[in-house]
């Protein structure tokens, strides 16, 4: 169900501006509609996103309007740096909404509402007014129009929703009984006066009115309420911080079904802007200088603290991006690290029971071959005519029992080496998963290396040699998991450089008595030079964006250097790539 039902009485007159205002009309009521349906949160984000770039779109369209028609200099730039404060506040909104949609509720809708109603009642209106020279009535201007017509069709729809609108709405609401006694004024006309209907009878209400106005304001009240009348009347009307507001105001008297009179309700509008432009422009040229010059300087400095926030939010947000980057990662891993505790734990057990099969195997199989042996040494100390020794002889030629014996063995070696694979590779399974600390601790470089190239042989041994270069450095206190990660990193990477089948190779060593270093080298494609400035930025991939998130090398970088160390690439094109890292000794 829509907010905002259009009507021809809110027309400004410029078909431009109104086909603008009608397009917002829809947005808004389409973000609610989304909002009332619990839609999804990247479809509230969507709506969202839409409605503010319109919003935007219609600040230029309006600020050109106001250019060609010679808006007086002064308030353009006031009216300017309204727009700059509203995209200033909408867009820190939405950077909270991209990271949390569910922020967009009906708060932030109400907040909209409420500033599109001012910016219609107060602003365009206005500009329209101004540009045109036009003398109109309270009810011409189309104030009265948005603030009725919007209280009436939501009263009878929902007597909350009026409420909450009427509190709301920037613009002063009250209501009087048939006793012209004050029973409401809205939030608005609490805040302007510093007083409720309670506190302000109409005697005290006429002391804040501007005594070359007070008189008149009271006969025509006393008039309305008579004859029960519309009111139609300007007044300047002081606020709490002790300033005078000219005030636009209409009351209507409320007919009840029997003719009855139940008091009137009024609705105004503060148009001392419009004012203060008719006076603008009865000004000296000397004095519009003067404000064009103080309003442009204060523009200025505007337009700078938006473009350093701009230039922050972009930071900040680029900074908040790699973090949920490098958190995927990191989880990543933590998940691989229990997957792989987990395996290796499933793993152990059946393979300790194949281990004590095979050995138990072994001994059979020797116990046969020694049985065998001592049947033919017996079977040689029979009579060759014998018929047990004749059938032993010919069951031997059709058996082979040496071969069969020869040919077990070799299985069972085959198997036991097998089995030795597999008890590896849950070594280092296991290896991974005690890596998952967050301390630093002593870390044998090599020895998980190793560990990581038996756990990704199979990416490896079609792709390609791997030749290992190690000088036997020591274990180096650090963040074991961290280096495993970097590991994986540069060896998926290092393969997948290589085009048909080519040689990786690692090495280790000592810088001096203080660095140490590993490298990991591949006969690939290698890097171009024109993009080896931005390897290491965040979601920066030369790989299909459907395949991979671009933060592998990102995320090694920084884990290098939150480890004081330091990132060395040499690449040459068709001819291979070598990461080379230094870390501390110590």
């Amino acid at each position: 169900m829509a907010i905002f039902i259009w009507d021809t009485q809110l027309s400004t007159g410029i078909d431009e501006i109104d086909t603008h205002h009608q397009q917002i009309f829809k947005l808004i009521n389409n973000l609610n509609e989304i909002i009332a349906a619990n839609g999804e949160h990247q479809t509230r984000l969507r709506a969202l996103d839409k409605l503010v770039a319109y919003i935007y779109y219609h600040f230029n369209a309006e600020e050109h309007f106001m250019r060609q028609h010679g808006y007086p200099e002064p308030f353009f730039l006031e009216h300017q740096i309204k727009h700059q404060a509203f995209i200033k506040k909408i867009a820190k909104e939405q950077l909270r909404c991209t990271s949390a949609p569910e922020r967009i509720t009906l708060e932030l809708l109400d907040f909209l509402m409420n500033w599109f109603i001012d910016h219609i009642v107060n602003v365009d209106k206005q500009i329209v007014l101004t540009v045109a020279g036009a003398e109109q009535s309270v009810e011409e201007t189309g104030a009265s129009y948005v603030i009725k017509d919007a209280c009436h069709g939501l009263s009878r729809a929902n007597d909350s929703r009026f409420w909450e609108f009427a509190d709301n709405v920037p613009a002063f609401i009250w209501l009087k009984d048939e006793l012209n006694q004050s029973m409401y004024c809205n939030k608005h006309w609490q805040q302007t006066t510093g007083f409720t209907a309670r506190e302000c009878p109409a005697a005290v209400w006429l002391n804040f009115v501007h005594q070359n106005d007070r008189d008149r304001l009271s006969a025509e009240y006393a008039r309305t309420f008579a004859e029960r009348s519309t009111l139609q009347i300007e007044y300047r009307l002081m606020s709490h911080e002790g300033n005078y507001l000219s005030i636009l105001e209409t009351a209507a008297p409320g007919i009840l079904e029997n003719d009855g009179f139940a008091g009137f309700t009024g609705w105004g509008t503060n148009i001392s802007r419009q004012k203060q432009i008719e006076a603008a422009q009865a000004l000296s040229v000397e004095q519009l200088e003067e404000m064009v010059k103080n309003q442009t300087e204060e523009l200025q400095q505007t337009r700078e603290m938006l473009n350093r926030e701009k230039e922050a939010r972009r930071a900040l947000k680029e900074k908040l991006t790699e973090a949920q980057g490098h958190l995927i990662q990191s989880g990543k891993m933590a998940a691989i690290g229990k997957l792989a505790s987990g395996i290796a734990q499933e793993i152990n057990n059946p393979l300790d029971s194949v281990y004590s099969n095979l050995n138990t195997l072994k001994q059979f199989l020797h116990n046969i071959n020694r049985l065998t042996d001592m049947t033919e040494r017996l079977a040689g100390q029979l009579p060759h005519d014998n018929s047990e020794v004749t059938a032993f002889n010919t069951l031997k030629k059709q058996l082979a029992p040496a071969s069969l014996i020869d040919d077990l063995n070799g299985r069972l070696k085959a198997a036991i080496v097998d089995a030795d694979r597999a008890q590896k590779l849950v070594q280092d399974l296991y290896s991974l998963a005690r890596n998952d600390k967050r301390d630093k601790e002593p870390f044998d470089i090599e020895q998980n290396l190793d560990s990581i190239l038996t756990i990704l042989n199979n990416e490896f041994k079609y792709k390609a040699e791997i030749i290992k270069d190690y000088a036997g450095i020591k274990p180096v206190r650090c963040i074991g998991s961290d280096l495993i990660q970097v590991f994986m990193n540069l060896l998926i990477n290092a393969a997948q450089a290589i085009e048909g089948f080519g040689k990786i190779t690692i090495r280790t060593g000592y810088k001096n008595s203080d660095w140490l270093w590993f490298e990991i080298e591949d006969t690939g494609t290698g890097i171009p030079d024109s993009i080896k400035n931005r390897i290491f930025e965040p979601f920066f991939t030369t790989k299909p964006a459907d395949k991979v998130l671009g933060l592998g090398l990102s995320l090694s970088h920084k884990i290098i250097q939150d480890h004081q160390g330091e990132f060395v690439i040499d690449s040459t094109v068709d001819q291979g790539t070598r990461f080379r890292i230094y870390l501390p000794a110590g």
